[in-house]
């Protein structure tokens, strides 16, 4: 019975792709492009932004109602849990605050991401407001422009 046990137990890993499967989908030298999204409940935002995993830096570019556009640019820091990739997005301007400005969890979709995400609104409250949904993708990749068309690159501008 005990041989049973462990041997239901490793195909069960192995299927799953093991503890380091997330590990080896999450790219440690790659610009993902991140979009989070919540639009069901007041207040309304949507952030879309870079994550520069080898440098473990990322710009976002936020939109909410009853509130001006605002940048978030700063520390993104990765931790790769069991499940889910968690990315904690700290702006330089409020790096002394224990929450990060924008919190995201993401699971592997094939070559996306999607998940959930709480973002801290520019209301001096520091608040998360979770319930927002988020998708990634590395660029390059399954990214929105086919690859026949040029690429801007950002470093160049």
């Amino acid at each position: 019975m005990r041989s049973m046990f462990v041997v239901v137990a490793c195909a069960a890993l192995f299927s799953c792709g093991g503890p380091d499967s997330l590990r080896s989908m999450w790219p440690s030298d790659a610009s993902v492009h991140v979009t989070v999204v919540r639009d069901d409940v007041h207040p309304t935002y949507r952030c879309d932004g870079q994550v520069q995993t080898r440098f473990g830096t990322a710009i976002f570019s936020c939109t909410a109602e009853g509130f001006e556009d605002w940048d978030v640019r700063g520390d993104a820091e990765q931790f790769m849990l069991p499940d889910v990739m968690r990315l904690w997005i700290h702006s330089a301007d409020t790096a002394l605050q224990p929450q990060p400005d924008i919190a995201i969890d993401l699971e592997p979709q094939g070559d996306r991401y999607s998940g959930w995400a709480t973002v801290v609104l520019p209301d001096g409250s520091f608040a998360g407001h979770p319930g927002a949904s988020a998708e990634a993708w590395i660029e390059g990749s399954s990214d929105p422009i086919p690859s026949s068309e040029p690429r801007l690159d950002p470093v160049a501008r």
